[in-house]
């Protein structure tokens, strides 16, 4: 995602973008981890793209999961499976009918480091200090993480 005049663009590699409200906030809380790939019809993924567009839209939010009928996937598995297909249908030029839903990560995230003991181990906090769950909230702020701007 990069910020391109006050709006947020997802783009694939391909030349297909599509523009995000401004102001699109991650997910509130901590999304699930898929553990293996799903697979669904394209007609049911084709389906939870509406949705996941409304509920953008309504909300300014990336959901904490999005929902193929009764699976509920993470939105980074999700959204790269987006890019994956917009990425095939154009150089296919035709759809493919089964979509695959692969574990993904935000790339991000490799930046928030894991929680330990050692992490809270600065002079600046008291002794036995520990918060596990500050972490956690920096991996959810992972996803607004937006490029500079320079101004004049």
């Amino acid at each position: 995602m990069t910020l391109i005049a006050e709006h947020m663009v997802l783009q694939s590699s391909g030349d297909a973008t599509v523009a995000l409200p401004s102001g699109v906030y991650g997910p509130s809380l901590p999304s699930i981890r898929l553990t293996k790939s799903v697979e669904v019809s394209r007609s049911q993924f084709e389906s939870s793209v509406q949705d996941l567009h409304d509920s953008i839209q309504r909300n300014h939010q990336i959901p904490n999961a999005v929902w193929l009928g009764s699976t509920a996937v993470s939105p980074e598995a999700f959204l790269v499976a987006m890019a994956r297909i917009a990425k095939e249908d154009t150089a296919k030029g035709h759809a493919s009918e089964i979509v695959k839903i692969e574990p993904a990560r935000l790339a991000t995230e490799k930046y928030i480091a894991e929680d330990s003991q050692k992490l809270w181990s600065w002079p600046i906090f008291p002794a036995g200090f520990h918060s596990e769950h500050l972490m956690e909230l920096a991996r959810l702020q992972a996803w607004t993480l937006k490029p500079a701007k320079r101004t004049r």
